[in-house]
């Protein structure tokens, strides 16, 4: 009886060397070997994104609890080296082209002893976080909705403020700073429609800016109905973990909401870029 050996490998992409390339399976555009184990590596430098996408992609296809045999996990690496799965891909649908705003992808590909198939050839690219613009807004021709802010301060209030604006209505501001510099953000006039208990109805949240809303969105902190539901100052008031900040999702029938990004006292709402250093005095949810 004979017994088939494991193929091992380990490739790495480094910005360093370059910020554009392909990748593939092993012996492609030839069938892959079985029993194989190997292991991508996308390494990008901070604040840069990673986008990585298959123009063939054929593995063995999937049995009915899912991909066991021959597959490819995909999982994104934070700054913080946070890792994540985004998916596991068989068959030939691999759910991307895949977005990242982290710096770091790490793909691994593994198959069984039998049932090989031709493999995968993709691209990958590395691009600097600043030249990522916020996802699109919806009207795309509302006026007001939507952006993006950078500098030190500024202010954001909704479409018509302070009247109301129409209903289904989704605008996403992309607030930015400095990379070493953090946002802070605190609400000073909100009333959306509805009670706290309504936030399906009609919601304004703040995501983390190096996420996405197609992979593992994450909001920081939610707000709906009326800012007396939000009794103190630190309820109201957030910091950001990096230099990006999302303010997205106003549907349903809004009444009024002002929200804005400043760099001193004495408006509705503050929002500004504050120091590594000064970051260190405020409680970061």
């Amino acid at each position: 009886m004979s017994i088939s050996s494991v193929t091992e490998c380990v490739y790495q992409f480094n910005s360093n060397v370059s910020k554009v390339g392909n990748f593939s399976s092993p012996n492609y555009p030839n069938k892959y070997d079985p029993d194989t184990n190997c292991r991508y590596e996308f390494i990008g430098n901070d604040y840069e994104t990673l986008k990585i996408y298959f123009v063939v992609f054929d593995l063995q296809p999937p049995y009915i609890s899912g991909c066991l045999y021959d597959y490819v996990d995909v999982s994104t690496i934070s700054a913080a080296e946070m890792k994540e799965l985004v998916g596991r891909y068989c068959g030939n649908k691999t759910g991307v082209p895949l977005f990242s705003m982290h710096p770091k992808i790490q793909m691994i590909f593994r198959t069984d002893h039998v049932g090989e198939h031709q493999g995968f050839y993709g691209m990958y690219e590395f691009r600097n976080e600043k030249l990522i613009p916020p996802p699109k807004s919806f009207p795309p021709d509302l006026k007001g909705c939507g952006g993006i802010v950078t500098g030190v301060g500024g202010l954001i209030v909704s479409p018509g403020y302070p009247q109301s604006f129409p209903k289904d209505v989704d605008c996403v501001w992309l607030i930015r700073v400095d990379p070493g510099q953090y946002i802070q953000t605190r609400i000073m006039d909100l009333q959306l429609h509805g009670s706290i208990a309504h936030c399906n109805d009609a919601e304004l949240s703040i995501y983390d800016g190096y996420t996405t809303f197609e992979v593992n969105p994450r909001i920081l902190k939610k707000f709906c109905g009326d800012l007396n539901y939000y009794k103190s100052e630190a309820e109201s008031t957030l910091i950001s973990k990096r230099n990006r900040l999302l303010v997205s999702k106003l549907n349903g029938e809004v009444r009024y909401t002002y929200y804005e990004l400043i760099p001193e006292e004495g408006y509705l709402v503050s929002l500004k870029a504050i120091s590594k250093l000064r970051a260190r005095y405020f409680k970061i949810d």
